[in-house]
């Protein structure tokens, strides 16, 4: 697994949710009528692809460059908010790294939470994943 596959199955997944959104029509997901984008399966698809992914990673080199990208991709991309709560969700799979993390990987991810995301704006699965990374 190398990070490069990370960022190819990132970019798949925004690709469908914009197909997803494209094909939605006007009312789709409004007050319950018909479903929306957000229903859309790419989401669960993705998460499950990307735990599927991460945990065949073996090698400390090849976990910390998976957890970046992973750690990073809410921000690196330009993406509908809905992807963007999926892509913090999937920070999830990156407590199946850390095992496999240094000490030094897992305080360089700790500095990255400390300087690009405020403790107030931290998801559930982010301050899950803080609290590990400080043991």
């Amino acid at each position: 697994m190398e990070r490069t596959q990370i960022t190819a199955l990132i970019e798949k997944y925004l690709e469908e949710v914009d197909a997803a959104i494209k094909a939605a029509g006007p009312a789709d997901g409004l007050f319950g009528m018909r479903k929306g984008p957000k229903d859309d399966p790419c989401h669960q698809k993705f998460y499950d692809a990307v735990g599927d992914a991460v945990s065949g990673i073996q090698d400390s080199n090849e976990a910390f460059a998976a957890a970046c990208e992973l750690i990073r991709a809410d921000k690196k991309y330009d993406c509908p908010q809905m992807a963007a709560l999926t892509l913090t969700a999937v920070q999830n799979h990156i407590m199946t790294l850390l095992p496999l993390l240094s000490s030094e990987q897992k305080d360089s991810l700790k500095k990255y939470f400390d300087t690009s995301i405020p403790r107030w704006e931290r998801l559930p699965t982010q301050k899950q994943l803080y609290k590990a990374l400080k043991q």
